[in-house]
């Protein structure tokens, strides 16, 4: 299956749920994605938990990114990472 479509449900779907709490949602995936061998609707799922939880746990200003990224193996790995604002110093 081709990822891009899960991908952009999910976003779309938390994309208010990041709104309301003052967190950043971006991507950052390559031109060409490979296909992947999975299920459509539990890739979706899996991505919609752990978009779902990074946001959950991102305090308000931070950044919750996906990236992928093709492998050498053809395999696409996919991560999802989390950035807080920076602390003033006091």
């Amino acid at each position: 299956m081709d990822p891009r479509q899960p991908i952009a449900d999910a976003l779309r779907i938390l994309s208010i749920k990041a709104l309301q709490k003052g967190v950043e949602l971006a991507l950052d995936l390559p031109d060409a994605l490979p296909r992947v061998a999975a299920d459509e609707r539990a890739f979706k799922q899996v991505l919609l938990n752990l978009l779902s939880n990074a946001i959950k746990f991102t305090p308000k200003g931070g950044k919750v990114v996906l990236a992928a990224a093709a492998e050498p193996s053809g395999e696409v790995a996919f991560t999802v990472t989390l950035t807080t604002p920076a602390c003033p110093l006091k």
